[in-house]
Order: C-alpha cells, then sequence, then structure tokens
C-alpha cells in the first residue's frame, strides 16, 4: 500500500515538472519569436542591457577621476565637488 502511494507522489511531481519544463521552454520560444520579428523590441532589449558609458574629469585637488555629471564628494575638505 504504501509503496503504491510513493509511485503516485512521484508520478505526480514528475508530470508536474514536466509541465513546469514545457510552459518555460514556450515562453523562450515565444521571446525569440517576439524579438526576432520586431527590430525596435531588439533594440531596446540590447540598450536596456547595455552599461552606460559616463565622461571622467580629473579633479584638481586630488588627481582622482570623477563623473562629470553629479560627481561624489571624496571627503576632503579642499574637495571642490
Amino acid at each position: 500500500m504504501f509503496l503504491k502511494l510513493l509511485v503516485l507522489v512521484a508520478v505526480v511531481v514528475g508530470v508536474w515538472q514536466a509541465f513546469k519544463y514545457a510552459q518555460r521552454l514556450q515562453l523562450r520560444r515565444e521571446e525569440k519569436a517576439r524579438l526576432a520579428g520586431d527590430p525596435k523590441a531588439r533594440a531596446r532589449e540590447n540598450a536596456e542591457r547595455a552599461p552606460r558609458a559616463q565622461d571622467l574629469v580629473q579633479c584638481s585637488v586630488c588627481s582622482a577621476y570623477v563623473p562629470s555629471k553629479n560627481p561624489p564628494n571624496c571627503g576632503r575638505p579642499d574637495c571642490p565637488h
């Protein structure tokens, strides 16, 4: 009796995992099809993943390079930022 119950639970878990795997595959296929069909969506997706470059300027006091827009204060009393 216990063995039958154990086999039943194993079958249910196996079927559940198979459906989850099939759903993940379907979502991947749909995403690939969406990106392949829409060049703007593909470009937008790539732009979101790409790191943004910032221009750096050299600090006149400590010679460290800091972002040109909104540079952080280095904590020195004579820091111009």
